[in-house]
């Protein structure tokens, strides 16, 4: 049960954040957004890994997400990985932990890298990944 090791879940990749979860300030333009997830920064290409064994439930594009893998860890708990490099699992593929299930995409932004965007749902609830992670 993916509830019990809550808070000691290995990071899907490494990196620093750059977008947390919750409220954001746009100081550019003085205006507010949440958010559901982290944007971890990480080099293109650099394997995302599993952080608990699921079920692959989606494995394709989807707007605002990029290439987006969404893995069933039962008990109504989900992660989701998005902006991602080619997939290399499908719907219905078991995954393990730590198993790398695609690699982190491009920024979409000017500055160069990439990020892989990181979510934690729980009765379809978004919650801090952070407090997921150890």
């Amino acid at each position: 049960d993916i509830r019990a090791v809550q808070g000691a879940l290995s990071w899907p990749v490494q990196g620093k954040i750059v977008e947390s979860f919750g409220r954001q300030r746009d100081a550019k333009f003085s205006t507010y957004t949440v958010s559901n997830g982290l944007k971890i920064a990480a080099m293109p290409g650099t394997g995302v890994r599993a952080v608990f064994q699921g079920t692959v439930l989606f494995s394709q594009w989807f707007k605002g997400y990029g290439n987006l893998i969404v893995v069933d860890h039962g008990n109504r708990v989900f992660s989701l990985y998005g902006n991602l490099k080619g997939p290399a699992v499908a719907i219905g593929d078991r995954v393990s932990a730590g198993q790398t299930i695609a690699g982190v995409g491009e920024s979409e932004d000017a500055q160069p890298g990439g990020y892989l965007y990181f979510e934690i749902r729980q009765d379809n609830k978004p919650e801090d990944p952070r407090k997921w992670l150890r």
